[in-house]
Formats: structure tokens, C-alpha cells, sequence
């Protein structure tokens, strides 16, 4: 069985290429392109309320169990994740918060692709579904998916 996770990404093109790429391992349940939505959400979803419809066309909807973690793509900031996992409940959220160190610009940093270029895309978002991945099926091998905690790909 997938685990649940809600996905955070500022785009669908990104986010619509990299939740299949997520499968089977994990199933995006709710995909949420911005802060102030993520701030809404993700609390009903931690609850077991379901919220709105989603606006996006990414994500399975399927809130049958509770999300197992919260990713956030690049364009989310450190302070981005806080504020939303302040929102959430800080430390008694009960989830795994996984983000990138990899946002903005410089030495180590992963450019963003080109949304004219499929093959760049494509690229990125197997790279993303791989970073993800190997760390949220080294939590759960370490037992610890699920549990409040931050972090990073």
C-alpha cells in the first residue's frame, strides 16, 4: 500500500510530472500550490476533515488514512515550512516535514527547468520523485515516518 503524502509546489506542471513518478511507494493525496492554502489544509487533512475540492488536477483525493508526511518543492522557503508547520500545530502535528535545501540560487543549488521543455521537466521532476523518495522510505525503514520532525532533501 502507497503511503499518503500531501505535496506543497508553487506549479502544477512540476507537481503533475512528479506525483506519478512518487508511485507506488507513495500516493500525493492533496497537492497545494500555496502557503496561505497550505495553512488551511493540511490541518483538516491531519484531523481526518477533508477539505475543499481541490483546485489542482494533481493528487488522488483519496483521504481514506491520514497523511503520513508533508513535501514541499523548491520554491518553498525554510521560513515557508515553519510558518505552515506552525500553523499545523508546530511540534504535536503528528507528520513527517520534508523540504528542499536545494531553493534559490548559487553553489549546490538544482535549477529550475525550463516549462517550454519537456525533456527538461521531465528531468527534474524524476529528480525531485528520487530525492523524495530516498527519504521518505529511509523514515520509514528507521521507523520514524509519521512522527513530527523536519526533514531535508
Amino acid at each position: 500500500m502507497a503511503i499518503p503524502i500531501i505535496a506543497c509546489g508553487f506549479g502544477e506542471l512540476v507537481g503533475g510530472r512528479t506525483a506519478p513518478r512518487l508511485l507506488p511507494e507513495l500516493e500525493v493525496i492533496r497537492f497545494i500550490t500555496s502557503v496561505q492554502r497550505a495553512k488551511i489544509e493540511i490541518p483538516l487533512l491531519l484531523s481526518g476533515s477533508q477539505p475543499d475540492p481541490g483546485v489542482d488536477n494533481v493528487g488522488t483525493q483519496n483521504f481514506s488514512s491520514p497523511p503520513k508526511a508533508v513535501i514541499f518543492g523548491r520554491g518553498f522557503n525554510s521560513e515557508n515550512v515553519d510558518d505552515i508547520r506552525q500553523a499545523c500545530g508546530g511540534h504535536a502535528s503528528n507528520v513527517s516535514w520534508v523540504h528542499s535545501m536545494s531553493h534559490g540560487s548559487g553553489a549546490g543549488q538544482v535549477k529550475a527547468p525550463d516549462s517550454k521543455d519537456t525533456t527538461s521537466l521531465d528531468a527534474y521532476a524524476e529528480l525531485t520523485a528520487a530525492q523524495v523518495k530516498a527519504v521518505l522510505l529511509d523514515l520509514k525503514a528507521r521507523g520514524i515516518l509519521g512522527i513530527e520532525g523536519v526533514h531535508v532533501y
